[in-house]
């Protein structure tokens, strides 16, 4: 659990937004919209996912929530720490992502991420197994294998949700 809020912590930091809150510590759950995480051990590193809330006050008795949600590999101290899916800062508006605002351009808008797990190869590399959930517009939703080193997506398809 430290692992996770450290990353998100650091992913609000290189999101440069104004300065945030964490507003509620993640737990590790795939599963939860937001304020969750999941770690997965590499050879060397992990893999963390997450997707957190964010707090700041933007007047007197008002506050803005902003979900962050990325993917990195690190060590274990951040040390060397990149990102597999950029950070992303989502405004959020009673408690559901916000659509994005035209002219915020990448596709990916909207988007939160939810790490599955991993497969590694003899050499040490590794392909991310990471969900892709649009809460805006859900069939854009998609699984997808990401090698960890490249960031470049492999292979793609639709995601099926479940609803409860």
């Amino acid at each position: 659990m430290a692992l996770v809020t450290r990353v998100a912590d650091r992913a609000e930091v290189a999101t440069r937004g104004r300065k945030l809150g964490l507003l509620h510590p993640p737990t590790l759950d795939a599963d939860q919209a937001a304020d969750a995480g999941e770690v997965v051990a590499l050879r060397a590193q992990y893999a963390v996912g997450f997707r957190a809330t964010f707090v700041a006050t933007v007047g007197e008795n008002q506050t803005d929530t902003t979900l962050i949600s990325g993917v990195a590999v690190t060590d274990p101290d951040l040390r060397e720490l990149h990102w597999v899916v950029q950070p992303q800062r989502l405004r959020l508006h009673r408690g559901m992502i916000a659509a994005p605002r035209s002219g915020e351009g990448a596709a990916r808008q909207g988007m939160r991420y939810s790490l599955r797990g991993a497969v590694t190869d003899a050499v040490g590399g590794a392909l991310l197994l990471v969900d892709e959930i649009a809460d805006v517009s859900p069939r854009d939703s998609r699984a997808t294998a990401v090698d960890a080193a490249s960031r470049r997506v492999i292979a793609t398809q639709p995601l099926a949700l479940r609803c409860p």
